[in-house]
C-alpha cells in the first residue's frame, strides 16, 4: 500500500534521502529538523555560513564514497545534477591511478563525490525543498514519539516542541549518533540494548584550499607513524582536508589543537608536508577542528526477533555508528534510507511486519561493520599502547597487517589489489571478503614481503615530534 504517512525526524543525509525516495514510492513524507539554514548560494559558502549544532562532525572529515553515488544515480539523480552544477566533482581511483589498457568498463562504479559534508548536504537539501510531495517544517524540534499499546508499543507519531503533534503511521529516526529518540523510548520504559566500544582516538582536522594545482590530484596519503596517523582527504570547491589522529590517553599531542603545532607537526611528515605548505599546497579555510570521545555503538531495535516498537525506523548513526575514520557514514545513511523505502513498498497495513522487514534488510550489515569497525580500534590501541594482542585478535591482527603492509603500498601498481581495496572502502562488497579471492591473498602477502625488506621511515619519531612542539611559537 502506498499513501502512508510517514515522519521523518533529522534533516541530515539519512532523512533527506529517505525523505526523497519514500516521496517517489506515494508516501506522505514529513521532515522535522531543528537546524536554522540560512540564505546560501553554493556548497562552498554552505561550509561557511551554516551551522548544524546537532551535526558535531558537520566540518570535519567527511567521505562520500562509491556506494553513496550509486545510491544517488538509482534514486535521486537530480541530487547528482546539483552537486555537478554546484561544480563538485567526481574521482575515480581505477581511472586515475591504472593505465588505460588495465582498466574494464565496470571500474565506473567506483566514482565517488569530492564534496565536504555542507555541500553534498545542501544538494540534498534543495531537491528536497524543490519536491512539493515533501514537507519539511524546520526550524522545529521533535521532543518524543506518541506511543499506543502495552508490551511491544507502537509508534503513532511524534511530538513536537511547544505541544504540537504529528500522526504518521511511520517514524523514520534519523537523528544521528546524538538521538534522542533512545532516551524517549527509556523514559516509556522500553529499554534499547546497545553494544559499544571507545574508537579511543582523538582528531585534528582542517580542511585547506588548493594555492594552485596542489597536491589535491596525486591520491590522498594515509601514513600510519606508530603514535598518530596522518590523513587527506578531498573536498569541493577546490579544497582538500588533511587531518592527524592520535589516542586520547597520550595527553602530550593535546597540543595539536593549535594552529601553530598541527602546522609544525604536518611539515615534518614527508606524506602530508606538501598539503599543507602554503606554496606547493594549500592555505587553511579554518581553525583546527577537535573531535574526541568517539565510539562504535550499534543499538538493538528488535530483541528475540521482534521490533521492540512497531512503526519505528532508526536510520543510519543512530542504528549503528562507526569511527569516522572508516569513511562508511554516509554510504551506510544512504542504504539504510533505501532500505527504509524498499521495506515500505511492500504492500499491506501490517505496520510490525514492515518494520521487522527495513531491521531484517539492515541488521547483517550493521553487525558486521560495528564488528569490524570495533576490531580495527582495537588492534590500533594495542599497537599505540604496544600491548600483546589477544588470542581472540590474533587473525585479525594478521589480515590487518596484511592490509597495511602488503595490499595498501602495492595497490596504485596493481589492478587485482586496487579493486580489491576499493570494494572494501566503499562498501561495494561485505569487509569480511576482502581476502576471500586467493589471487588478492596472494598479491597482498609477496607486497608485504617486499615492504618488510624495503621498509621506509613514515616520519618522525614520538620522541623527535614531541621536541618539534615542546617550543612555544
Amino acid at each position: 500500500m502506498s499513501g502512508r504517512r510517514i515522519v521523518v525526524i533529522g534533516a541530515g543525509v539519512a532523512g533527506l534521502g529517505a525523505a526523497l525516495f519514500l516521496a517517489d514510492g506515494g508516501h506522505d513524507v514529513t521532515v522535522v529538523e531543528q537546524d536554522v539554514m540560512p540564505e546560501i548560494g553554493d556548497g562552498d559558502e554552505a561550509f561557511t555560513a551554516w551551522e548544524r549544532r546537532s551535526v558535531p562532525q558537520w566540518r570535519f572529515a567527511h567521505s562520500f564514497s562509491a556506494r553513496s553515488r550509486g545510491i544517488l544515480e538509482a534514486r535521486a539523480p537530480q541530487v547528482l545534477t546539483r552537486l555537478k552544477a554546484d561544480g563538485i566533482e567526481t574521482f575515480n581511483a581505477l581511472t586515475s591511478f591504472l593505465p588505460a589498457q588495465a582498466q574494464r568498463p565496470e571500474d565506473a562504479a567506483f566514482t565517488a563525490v569530492l564534496s565536504r559534508r555542507p555541500a553534498f548536504e545542501l544538494a540534498l537539501r534543495r531537491s528536497v525543498e524543490a519536491d512539493a510531495r515533501i514537507r519539511l517544517i524546520t526550524p522545529t524540534r521533535a521532543e518524543g514519539l506518541l506511543l499506543a499499546g502495552e508490551g511491544r508499543r507502537r509508534v503513532e507519531g511524534v511530538r513536537l516542541a511547544g505541544g504540537a503533534t504529528l500522526a504518521a503511521d511511520l517514524v523514520l529516526d534519523c537523528g544521528g549518533r546524538r538521538s534522542p529518540v533512545t532516551g524517549w523510548l527509556a523514559a516509556a520504559g522500553i529499554d534499547v540494548p546497545a553494544d559499544r566500544q571507545a574508537c579511543e582516538f582523538t582528531y585534528y582536522s582542517r580542511y585547506l584550499r588548493a594555492t594552485g594545482d596542489g597536491p589535491v590530484t596525486s591520491g590522498f596519503p594515509r601514513v600510519d607513524l606508530g603514535y598518530l596517523i596522518c590523513w587527506t582527504f578531498p573536498g569541493d570547491h577546490g579544497t582538500y582536508g588533511v587531518a592527524i589522529g592520535g589516542p586520547p590517553w597520550d595527553k602530550e599531542f593535546k597540543v595539536l589543537r593549535h594552529n601553530w603545532a598541527w602546522e609544525r607537526l604536518a611539515a615534518a611528515v614527508p606524506a602530508i608536508a606538501g598539503w599543507t605548505d602554503p606554496v606547493t599546497g594549500g592555505i587553511p579555510v579554518q581553525d583546527v577542528q577537535v573531535m574526541a570521545g568517539l565510539a562504535n555503538q550499534r543499538r538493538h531495535f528488535v530483541v528475540d526477533g521482534v521490533p521492540l516498537t512497531a512503526g519505528l525506523l532508526v536510520l543510519g548513526d543512530a542504528l549503528c555508528t562507526t569511527n569516522p575514520f572508516f569513511g562508511w557514514g554516509a554510504s551506510i545513511a544512504l542504504t539504510h534510507a533505501a532500505a527504509a523505502a524498499d521495506a515500505l513498498a511492500g504492500p499491506g497495513d501490517d505496520i510490525p511486519a514492515l518494520t521487522a522487514a527495513y531491521y531484517d534488510s539492515v541488521e547483517a550489515e550493521a553487525a558486521s561493520l560495528y564488528r569490524s569497525a570495533s576490531t580495527m580500534d582495537r588492534l590500533r590501541s594495542y599497537r599505540w599502547r604496544g600491548e600483546p594482542v589477544p588470542t581472540a585478535d590474533v587473525d585479525a591482527a594478521e589480515e590487518e597487517d596484511l592490509i597495511t603492509r602488503g595490499l595498501i603500498p602495492a595497490a596504485t601498481k596493481d589492478p587485482d589489489l586496487l579493486r580489491a581495496l576499493m570494494r572494501r572502502m566503499a562498501l561495494l562488497e561485505p569487509v569480511e571478503t576482502l581476502f576471500d579471492d586467493p589471487v588478492v591473498r596472494a598479491k597482498a602477502e609477496a607486497a608485504r614481503a617486499q615492504t618488510q625488506a624495503s621498509a621506509a621511515r613514515m616520519g618522525p619519531s614520538r620522541e623527535e615530534a614531541l621536541a618539534l612542539l615542546a617550543e612555544l611559537p
